[in-house]
């Protein structure tokens, strides 16, 4: 009888361990730059721009080439502190420019520059 009991107490602790596991796996956090099933049906035909630095991913892609690659009209890049591919830095004034490797315009918002103008958001929706 001891012997069935403790067969039973081990089968069901298994389980529930095991089902502790599938929980945490479903109910992981994720950044909301990994999502991209919410929010790319709202970004389809978008002239879209994007407040981002190096730190902003998707795995181990930067989020404005990952937003690329699936289609994305990526219009304006506004970069913080450090700059977008995190090239200045911390304390170095970040300057306007066009990024090297997609031709994207980039906007500093480091500096005395800290909010987009109603210029710099003309050509996105």
């Amino acid at each position: 009888m001891r012997l069935i009991t403790l067969i039973s107490f081990f089968i069901i602790f298994q389980s529930s361990a095991c089902q502790s596991q599938m929980i945490e796996a479903e109910d992981a956090i994720q950044p909301a730059a990994w999502q991209t099933d919410l929010y790319l049906p709202l970004l389809e035909g978008k002239n879209v721009a994007a407040v981002v630095n190096h730190t902003s991913h998707i795995g181990n892609s930067h989020l404005v080439d990952s937003l690329l690659a699936m289609g994305v009209q990526l219009k304006t890049i506004f970069a913080p502190e450090h700059g977008f591919r995190g090239n200045a830095s911390a304390g170095a004034g970040v300057k306007d420019a066009i990024d090297s490797l997609t031709g994207i315009p980039i906007i500093s918002l480091y500096g005395p520059k800290n909010k987009p103008s109603k210029e710099d958001l003309a050509d996105v929706d």
